[in-house]
């Protein structure tokens, strides 16, 4: 009667033992330190995630329901149309772009944009690229030359993003109009697809 109090214990022993066996056993790291060092982090090619220029010309149309143009003083404008045309290897883009304006604007109606990159410069961002864009406004019966300073940047599956920033002089825009001295900035957030692509 006094050895069948053991008969319980004996799961509990035989696990202890198989563990036992199991961390002596055990394959230690032969360098701990090796084992918990990071490695260096080496950025994606840009080939292989399709976020490169393609090597020949291009066409790429404004994706219109996630671009919009901003005014200093104004909610997002919706962009009407627009689209690039790329040389091989982004070597120049030149972009047409209509922004819708508000009706309670002196000028009314439609904003469009005409202009070509000048000069095309790498950033330290990989697949970005940064110009000076230089062409013509006109709105109405205004119109004028401007200059955008743009980046853009290619991303996965050939599409693309530009951001850019200007000052647009003589541009009526009624209580958003011209203030002690200063055109009103024009900032665009354009995503751009290729074209044939339906969005």
């Amino acid at each position: 009667m006094s050895g069948s109090a053991w008969y319980p214990a004996l799961p509990l022993a035989i696990a202890l033992a198989a563990l036992a066996a199991r961390e002596v056993t055990r394959e230690l790291p032969r360098d701990p330190q090796r084992a918990h060092a990071s490695s260096e982090f080496l950025a994606p090619d840009l080939a292989l995630l399709g976020a490169r220029a393609p090597d020949t010309d291009q066409e790429l149309t404004v994706d219109l329901t996630a671009s919009h143009a901003r005014f200093a003083g104004l909610g997002p404008l919706p962009v009407r149309s627009g689209a690039v045309s790329a040389r091989a290897g982004d070597a120049g883009w030149t972009l047409e772009l209509a922004i819708e304006l508000p009706g309670a604007l002196d000028s009314g109606g439609e904003l469009q944009l005409r202009v070509r990159t000048r000069e095309v410069r790498t950033s330290a961002v990989p697949g970005c690229r940064t110009a000076s864009m230089r062409g013509t406004w006109a709105a109405d019966s205004l119109g004028g030359d401007l200059q955008i300073d743009a980046s853009w940047m290619r991303m996965p599956g050939g599409t693309a993003r530009l951001q850019g920033v200007t000052t647009i002089e003589n541009l009526k825009l009624g209580s958003a109009s011209t203030a002690d001295g200063i055109a009103p900035a024009l900032a665009l957030e354009l995503h751009l697809v290729p074209r044939g692509t339906r969005k």
